[in-house]
């Protein structure tokens, strides 16, 4: 077929245009001759010509859009559209109104019109039209408005299927897509798809209500880029075409650059890792959301973290890691599939916090921990037991008891709880034992508090605590019978007493005190946490019991004698291979001393300690050693800089401070570095 497309002198057609007008009239409504005639002398309309005969009119926003019947399906259409196209290089889009009854959603879809809202029409049979619209600028001042306005916010686009669950049951799990918490962070934004998809809806009804809806969201743009895009995702993950509208939707969210996809289709979601290594796109369900917030924003937090220097390493739970964590299923008596389930319902959850316990990178256990108004539970506890063996298993639990402690004693400057049911506790009595667990009727029961303070003052906290209202973790028979044993470990053992509240540090504790220095290699190996973290280059820790373990064994060749038990403040000597090195960092209680040749020593206590045989001689020349066991470690909340610690010194002694060694040190000195150590 030969034609033309006529532009200026299109007077000469006005009558064949009026007659395929009127011809098509049934749909595309009625004209004059007059209107059609003061068209053309505007140059407001277009036409295809063959043989001085007239194939097709339409303008910027298409009232009539007509091709006589023998050469439809010819490509005219398109032409006419891109010509018009064309003549306004600066319209931002192109838009029609058209029929619902036509059915002629894939000639619109065809020519790269998508869905923008649905209007009532005039006819007296009460026809709805559908308003189509092809965006022409890939970039205008509404994308540069909608990008000032995202700023630096997680932009997040929304499946259809997520889209109709927010408008039809804003009460389901998806509902926490719309928290407050999020709002400050996310930018949701719909595809054109998505507006596609919701006017397939027959019922008027539902289609206007979900339509109205979609009304509320930003779109994407569809970039130069989306067919390019479109083919690689169509070859790379559905090269048999079977899922159609969700590489649509893909593709406008890579070229848009979205961080965020949001959908509950397990096909999409089963794609995660390939578009998020090609395309930085991540696919999260609605729930999962929260954590993807909070790893972003809070990056930092979410990093994984040695434990104790160890090959083991603790970070809260993130999407990725549900794959493999709920190979952990079999440990929890579940199927996979309802595991996996609830780990990703912990993800939205602000009641439940859950941490993975890696070794060398490759998951073998995890935790959770409720978080309820007056107290915690650690809820969930399991260790892989194909790659955890019995030994390290129980230092590895103590090791997550005590970080649990930690976590909540950071959380409240008063009195709190940890509950740790009897189907965990039953286990591992003997940890709970030596952590200070009370056996009750809902499980085994620690209080915890944090900071420093006299005993008296740490007595009457756990008092109020058990006696306020809201407390119903005891029974009353319960509540008074720790009371009378706090009480009464208090007076006779106030060092106890401490271990029972840790990690509270008691300023009046009538003990010893010690300063005494340590080499920062040993430091990370035994109990510096943080101090490891800090230093990237630190390579894991070979002894993992003893780094994994509450109480632990230190070599010296002092000559001093120790009456335990004491305080010490350990002092980590200054390197340059370790930042915040050369301060005071941790606090312990030393439990017991020995003096003896290096063998026994070694042979008793080299479980518990972080040297090998051929480093002994490191330690002293001579065959006498002293050795110590220390527990109750606590790291303060703030490091005390060796300035600090001469300036304190200064103030309370008349002597020069030597760290080379242990130094005795006295209780009013030792009460000013703590105070100085929670200092901002």
């Amino acid at each position: 077929m030969s034609h033309f497309l006529e532009t200026k002198n299109v007077g000469v057609y006005v009558d064949q245009i009026q007659q395929l007008g009127d011809k098509n009239r049934a749909r595309l409504g009625f004209l004059c001759a007059p209107v059609f005639e003061q068209m053309a002398h505007d140059g407001k309309i277009y036409c295809a010509v063959e043989n001085k005969k007239v194939q097709r009119t339409n303008r910027i926003i298409l009232v009539h859009v007509c091709v006589d019947h023998q050469y439809r399906n010819t490509g005219i259409a398109k032409e006419m559209i891109e010509l018009v196209i064309g003549n306004f290089p600066f319209a931002r889009s192109i838009e029609a109104s058209c029929r619902r009854d036509y059915k002629l959603d894939k000639f619109w879809k065809k020519n790269g019109f998508h869905v923008a809202g649905e209007r009532p029409g005039r006819s007296l049979s009460g026809s709805v039209l559908t308003i189509w619209q092809r965006q022409i600028q890939t970039v205008n001042l509404l994308t540069l408005s909608q990008q000032a306005e995202a700023g630096d916010k997680i932009t997040v686009v929304l499946d259809t299927s997520v889209v109709i669950e927010l408008c039809d049951m804003p009460d389901s799990s998806a509902s926490c897509l719309h928290d407050e918490y999020i709002s400050d962070y996310v930018t949701y934004m719909l595809t054109p798809e998505c507006w596609d998809e919701l006017n397939q809806k027959s019922e008027d009804k539902i289609r206007k209500k979900h339509l109205e809806y979609a009304g509320l969201y930003q779109r994407t743009v569809i970039s130069e880029r989306f067919e390019q895009i479109l083919s690689e995702l169509q070859q790379r993950v559905d090269p048999h075409h079977a899922h159609e509208a969700d590489i649509r939707h893909l593709a406008h969210c890579i070229t848009n650059n979205v961080d965020v996809f949001v959908t509950n289709d397990q096909w999409l979601c089963n794609q995660r890792e390939t578009l998020k290594k090609e395309y930085l796109l991540d696919i999260l369900h609605p729930e999962e959301l929260y954590a993807t917030i909070d790893e972003r924003v809070d990056a930092a937090s979410y990093l994984s973290r040695s434990l104790t220097g160890s090959r083991y390493a603790e970070s809260p739970l993130k999407t990725e890691d549900i794959g493999i964590a709920s190979e952990l299923a079999v440990r929890a008596n579940q199927k996979k599939k309802d595991f996996a389930q609830w780990l990703r319902e912990t993800l939205s959850s602000v009641t439940e916090d859950v941490y993975i316990i890696r070794q060398d990178e490759v998951i073998v256990g995890l935790y959770a921990l409720h978080i309820s108004d007056h107290f915690f539970e650690l809820s969930q506890l399991l260790l892989s037991d194909k790659t955890v063996g019995p030994a390290i298993r129980r230092v590895l639990t103590e090791t997550i008891v005590e970080n649990c402690v930690r976590k909540i004693s950071t959380n409240t400057s008063a009195v709190t709880a940890l509950l740790i049911p009897f189907d965990i506790g039953m286990n591992n009595t003997d940890i709970l034992s030596r952590y200070h667990f009370w056996k009750t009727q809902r499980g085994y029961i620690k209080f915890v508090l944090g900071g420093s303070c006299e005993k008296d003052k740490a007595l009457q906290l756990v008092s109020s605590y058990l006696h306020a209202r809201e407390s119903n973790l005891v029974t009353e028979e319960e509540k008074e019978s720790i009371l009378e044993e706090y009480r009464h470990i208090s007076n006779v053992s106030p060092v106890e007493f401490e271990e029972l509240l840790a990690p509270i540090i008691l300023i009046d504790l009538d003990i010893p005190n010690w300063i005494i220095p340590i080499h920062p290699e040993y430091a990370v190996r035994l109990f510096d946490n943080e101090l490891a973290n800090m230093n990237p280059s630190f390579l894991p820790n070979e002894h993992e019991y003893a780094a994994l373990s509450s109480v632990n064994s230190y070599y010296t060749r002092t000559r001093k004698n120790f009456v335990t038990p004491c305080r010490i403040f350990w002092y980590v000597t200054k390197s340059d291979a370790y930042i915040e090195s050369g301060a005071i960092r941790a606090v312990s209680t030393m439990l017991s001393t020995d003096v003896g040749t290096k063998k026994q020593l070694f042979s008793q206590h080299k479980k518990y300690g972080v040297l090998e045989w051929r480093e002994m001689d490191q330690v002293a020349a001579e065959d006498k050693l002293r050795v110590f066991t220390f527990g109750n470690t606590r790291l303060l909340p703030r490091s005390v800089s060796l300035g600090e610690l001469r300036k304190i010194a200064a103030e309370h002694t008349k002597k020069e401070l030597q760290l080379q060694g242990p130094n005795r040190i006295s209780s009013d000195m030792s009460r000013k570095i703590l105070n100085v150590s929670t200092e901002a």
